[in-house]
């Protein structure tokens, strides 16, 4: 058939999708790339196999081979980038931001300070007997030869009561100054056992040695009951009795708390050692003389 007419077949090795007229067979023709990847058609020059499937070593498979590479390496690329990403994400440090800061490390709480005290002991300036019983008022004794604390208190037929009252110097420092303030009584002998009181005494003027207004019968008057410090003695031996707050007050010139009383700030410390309470029982016990007061004084304070 004519070839003008543009209507019958293509001659053969012309590409099926490549018309006639456009490119010659045998003529020169530049391929994409990306038609390399995309087209199984044979090159310009090459004739289209029989079989689907271009045989192994032939350009096609060649080209097949190549693009099947060429994509393996693509998705490999990619594994490797999520991969890169993944780490990224669990190394902050990798990806250009600061390190994280290390934990702190636990302070240890600090220590209280605890400053340096100084021990100072006074011993009684004078100490004073008081007995009572049932059939007769207080009795004061000045030089008593034994001093004796203690109770005997029965329903009937008699009752006694034997109380000490010593006179102590000051600290002789302020008043913030004295971190504690101690009395000791040296006990010789107990029968049975005594809870011994401590309590500020109204008898101020027995500092100076004289009696109270109203004689023997206040030689043993309270100036109040709180506060107060207490002891139970079983056996012989130094006995230590606490009564910083007491001497706080009484040195300070501060209102105790019940009454409202108070001695007048200076006054030489006078105690009353008794029985807690009155009730029935029987118990003694005897002190040597003098009996100590120990102050435990802040260091440097004055």
């Amino acid at each position: 058939m004519d070839q003008s007419s543009g209507t019958g077949r293509r001659p053969a090795g012309t590409p099926p999708s490549s018309p006639v007229e456009s490119t010659p067979v045998g003529a020169d023709r530049v391929v994409p790339l990306t038609e390399l990847f995309e087209s199984d058609e044979p090159l310009p020059g090459e004739h289209a196999a029989a079989d689907p499937s271009p045989a192994a070593g032939s350009p096609a498979g060649r080209r097949r081979g190549w693009t099947w590479s060429v994509a393996a390496a693509g998705v490999l690329g990619l594994v490797l980038v999520l991969a890169a990403a993944a780490a990224l994400d669990g190394d902050p440090d990798a990806a250009g931001r600061p390190p994280a800061s290390p934990p702190a490390k636990a302070v240890p709480a600090a220590t209280p300070t605890v400053l340096p005290t100084v021990l100072h002991e006074e011993r009684a300036s004078r100490v004073f007997g008081v007995a009572s019983s049932s059939s007769s008022g207080p009795v004061l004794r000045t030089d008593p030869t034994e001093l004796v604390v203690g109770k005997a208190i029965d329903p009937y037929p008699r009752s006694e009561l034997q109380e000490v009252v010593v006179v102590l110097p000051l600290a002789g420092v302020r008043t913030r100054c004295v971190q504690a303030a101690t009395l000791q009584l040296r006990v010789a002998g107990v029968q049975g056992t005594g809870q011994v009181g401590v309590y500020p005494s109204a008898a101020t003027s027995l500092a100076e040695g004289r009696l109270p207004p109203g004689g023997q019968a206040d030689a043993a008057r309270l100036l109040d009951n709180r506060p107060r410090g207490v002891a139970v003695i079983k056996s012989a031996g130094v006995v230590e009795i606490d009564v910083s707050a007491l001497y706080r007050l009484w040195a300070a010139g501060t209102p105790f708390p019940s009454q409202g009383r108070y001695v007048s700030a200076g006054t030489p410390l006078v105690l009353v050692v008794r029985p807690t309470d009155l009730t029935s029982g029987r118990w003694r016990v005897a002190l040597r003389q003098p009996p100590h007061m120990q102050y435990r004084l802040r260091a440097g304070c004055s």
